[in-house]
């Protein structure tokens, strides 16, 4: 009901509600639909801890997917049959899924989806929320 409201008020003032999330041509972002997905399963083991950092692997940091890595990177931008980071999520070996087992955390079919398609659109890149200068909207017409 809430949502509803706030799309009918957006419209009333001529702005489009927020959809880009729900587009099947939009490319995830990683901050706002990939990030959370990692946060949630990955960090524990690859995140900025670095005491429960494993593999040497971070996914809070541009390198840990994209730099030099023995075997190659984790993420081949716009080929998720060659990223090892996908073929990890998907795959049916329990020695080599991703998240492991033991860690009781399970992807959703979507949440594999999201990141399929990230980098599928060249998994493009985007530092902490923190770290990203904001931009003034226009204001809307009266």
């Amino acid at each position: 009901m809430r949502r509803i409201l706030c799309c009918v008020l957006l419209a009333s003032l001529g702005i489009a509600a927020p959809s880009a999330a729900n587009d099947p041509q939009e490319t995830p972002r990683y901050n706002r639909e990939i990030r959370p997905i990692l946060a949630n399963a990955c960090f524990q083991c690859h995140g900025p801890d670095p005491g429960g950092r494993k593999a040497k692997l971070r996914f809070d940091r541009e390198e840990g997917f994209f730099g030099a890595r023995e075997g190659g990177p984790t993420v081949v931008k716009n080929d998720p049959a060659k990223s090892p980071l996908y073929q990890r999520i998907i795959t049916k070996d329990p020695d080599d899924l991703m998240p492991p087992p033991k860690s009781h955390k399970v992807l959703k079919p979507e949440e594999k989806e999201k990141i399929r398609k990230w980098i599928a659109q060249g998994a493009p890149w985007e530092p902490h929320w923190a770290f990203i200068k904001p931009d003034r909207s226009a204001p809307p017409a009266v």
